[in-house]
């Protein structure tokens, strides 16, 4: 099964939603690991239902990936336990909550060409230093090319050599055609 995760920053929040915003259910697991502080998860996540109607799920405990949107617990980052399964965690060795680096440095162990990572508007490089070991493992990067904020795409174009730079509308394209293909 394929799995979506969605990672960004400063003006990412909205166009995470606009990704998800599909006019059906998902039929596959998606992850948005975007820098929030915490107290704000929740009404996110109520944003998402809101606008999606999508099935949205706070990470806590080890949850099993299925059907919907997962976002972290507030202050807290994800972490892939398995290739079906996360939990939220506290990572103090990082300033970003959650943190892109933490998703990443875990999902190495189980990553395959089955995991897609869409990369949006946002400052900084969090992250982008397991581009490389992940790439190596066939995980797909796409990249917006119509960013509000293009520090964070930019240092993945720098460090990623195969990678897809789209237009937003285009990579909803894309998460359209894999939640069709998933039926």
């Amino acid at each position: 099964m394929n799995k979506i995760i969605i990672v960004g920053s400063a003006g990412s929040p909205n166009n995470a939603v606009e990704l998800v915003n599909i006019n059906k259910k998902l039929n596959v697991p998606v992850i948005i690991n975007i820098h929030f502080t915490g107290k704000f998860m929740e009404s996110f996540a109520e944003h998402i239902r809101n606008t999606t109607h999508q099935n949205v799920m706070i990470v806590n405990n080890i949850t099993e990936l299925s059907q919907g949107i997962f976002l972290p617990a507030g202050g807290k980052s994800l972490i892939f336990i398995s290739k079906d399964k996360v939990k939220s965690v506290e990572d103090k060795s990082t300033i970003t909550h959650p943190s892109i680096n933490t998703l990443f440095r875990s999902l190495i162990k189980y990553a395959s060409s089955n995991f897609l990572i869409f990369v949006l508007s946002g400052l900084g490089n969090d992250g982008q230093q397991y581009i490389e070991q992940l790439q190596n493992k066939n995980v797909k990067f796409f990249i917006q090319k119509d960013a509000n904020f293009n520090y964070l795409p930019n240092s993945y174009i720098r460090k990623n050599k195969n990678f897809t730079l789209l237009t937003l509308e285009k990579m909803k394209n894309i998460i359209v055609s894999l939640n069709n293909d998933k039926k």
